[in-house]
């Protein structure tokens, strides 16, 4: 049986014939079959939300099992009376008139959650649920393909302890020879005019703490190991620049303020690199490469005032054993090494 219904298969109709004015189409009609319900009920049945892919609707009817797999209406709008189950992401909350409203795909509930994983935007409440209850309330049905465009532009996420307030989890199982895998792709083109101290951020990220806190981390990045997989190169942040032009005044590819009058406890470091067990001899924590000149590989400009007790570079060791602490310098045309010794163990 033809999925879409009663509407004609593809080049079947004549160009700008129109299919159905019922209410700016807003009834539609399929077979039962490809109507979905959730695991709430065994078949499509009235009063309870379906849908099918990403609109979302009301049946008029109930599909039985006498009945086999008719076609069935739908209405993508009206205010109908819905189960309604007073939760959110965050957990158990009261539904007030006017809040959207969204369907679970696993089980057509209806409530506040709207994970995009499992949740369609299905309408508005025009009744009040109590926290925790699932209340049987009107609700403004509305098939809303925009639904996760309209959230993305601006969303409050609350996520209790140890929680995600907003996660992606993705699986990517597809075998490809070129081209580019992303999990999150953020395409952000700037058209307008930009003046006087504007800023455009494609990612920006503001925290703040109330309360003792162990860790606070802006961005954490981790891999999990690999056993003996080919990668040609692994890096966690890649950065790549294209020329800007002859008016731009300053150019960095990372900039760092840092505004701390209150001496820590502990270290006070604005870059720190850790060693892990089984790192290979021989890493490098700074390589520069490239083939054009450059004026410094490393620049320090101190502000003015008192110069005393300051470290341009400052090495600590607890090693006792006989070694060197070194700055190398090879000239590759020549063959030569030539050193600046910073420390020796004799």
């Amino acid at each position: 049986m033809s999925p879409q219904g009663v509407y004609p298969a593809a080049d079947v109709c004549a160009i700008g014939d129109e299919i159905s004015s019922t209410y700016e189409g807003r009834h539609v009609t399929l077979y039962g079959d490809n109507i979905s319900h959730g695991s709430q009920v065994s078949y499509v049945t009235k009063g309870y939300g379906v849908w099918f892919e990403e609109a979302v609707g009301m049946p008029f009817t109930t599909q039985t099992a006498a009945l086999g797999n008719p076609l069935m209406t739908i209405d993508t709008e009206g205010i109908w009376c819905v189960d309604v189950k007073g939760e959110n992401d965050a957990g158990a909350c009261t539904v007030i008139p006017g809040e959207k409203l969204y369907i679970n795909i696993t089980t057509g509930l209806v409530s506040k959650i709207n994970n995009v994983v499992n949740q369609l935007p299905f309408g508005y409440a025009l009744g009040t649920v109590a926290s925790n209850e699932t209340e049987r309330i009107a609700v403004k049905v509305h098939f809303d393909p925009n639904g996760w465009t309209d959230r993305a532009m601006y969303a409050t996420f609350i996520g209790a302890v140890s929680q995600n307030a907003f996660a992606i989890d993705v699986t990517d199982a597809s075998t490809i020879a070129g081209g580019m895998s992303r999990g999150l792709a953020i395409n952000y083109d700037v058209t307008g005019i930009q003046t006087g101290t504007a800023q455009i951020n494609a990612l920006s990220i503001d925290m703040s703490i109330a309360d003792d806190i162990n860790d606070w981390m802006m961005l954490t990045l981790y891999n999990a190991a690999v056993a003996d997989k080919n990668i040609e190169i692994f890096s966690f942040i890649s950065m790549y620049s294209e020329d800007l032009g002859n008016d731009v005044a300053a150019k960095m590819l990372i900039d760092i303020g840092y505004n701390s009058p209150h001496a820590p406890a502990g270290r006070d470091t604005v870059v720190r690199i850790r060693e892990h067990t089984g790192v290979q001899t021989g890493s490098s924590w700074l390589l520069l490469e490239g083939t054009n000149a450059v004026g410094y590989i490393w620049n320090f400009n101190d502000a003015a005032g008192a110069e005393a007790g300051g470290f341009v570079l400052e090495a600590n060791t607890d090693n006792t054993a006989d070694s060197d602490y070194q700055v190398r310098v090879r000239l590759a045309a020549a063959g030569v090494d030539r050193y600046i010794r910073l420390y020796e163990h004799g």
